[in-house]
């Protein structure tokens, strides 16, 4: 909401207002959450020209599908980078905002420099052998098996390395982990290695 509030200040010149948030600021451009826009639908329905749905996949969800049907808004345009939806509902976005009238694929928006390119490398490591024993003995449950895969002694130098050549040539680098307790293991030897440029977050608990 506040990124969409300031781009329309910054390109429009327009002092929008904020419904969410903390907001309750209804003016003739507002920014809304959609779970704070459906307390107010029935007194905002009749109020704007146009509507913009940005991440519009959602739109099929109880909650986004009542701002989406009750605002009575003529003009209506859909945002979203994945339309098709697990569930097949997607028909419920194309009835809110009409049909696809322009799509861009990622060599597109690299192009455009929205997006930077990517280079994808997998790389295998191999258990040792008591992890390897631990998972044989797992058979068939497949968290026990995923965890047991998701840490890997042997990941710990393979992304050492990396993160050291890395700093060296001046690249920043996050690092995601599947478990906690990896993500401290990691952390420690990332620390040794490369001192106050390593640092620790916990996503999960923000």
């Amino acid at each position: 909401m506040n990124q969409w509030y300031e781009r329309v200040m910054k390109y429009l010149g327009i002092r929008a207002g904020r419904l969410g948030g903390g907001y309750d600021d209804v003016r003739e451009v507002t920014v809304a959450i959609y779970n704070s826009a459906v307390n107010r639908i029935t007194e905002i329905s009749n109020r704007f020209d146009m509507v913009i749905f940005d991440e519009a996949h959602h739109v099929p969800a109880d909650t986004f599908k009542e701002v989406a049907f009750k605002l009575r808004a003529p003009f209506r345009l859909a945002l979203s980078a994945t339309p098709r939806r697990s569930d097949s509902n997607e028909h419920l976005i194309f009835l809110s905002a009409g049909d696809i009238v322009y799509q861009a694929d990622y060599r597109d928006m690299v192009e455009a420099k929205l997006v930077v390119p990517v280079r994808h490398f997998r790389i295998y490591v191999d258990l040792t052998p008591e992890e390897r024993r631990s998972y044989e003995k797992a058979g068939d449950n497949a968290i026990v098996l995923r965890n047991i895969a998701s840490m890997a002694s042997a990941k710990i130098d393979v992304a050492r390395e990396i993160a050291k050549a890395e700093v060296n040539i001046g690249s920043k680098i996050i690092v995601f982990t599947q478990l906690i307790r990896q993500a401290e293991e990691l952390y420690k030897v990332l620390k040794e290695e490369l001192g106050a440029h390593c640092r620790i977050d916990n996503l999960q608990d923000k």
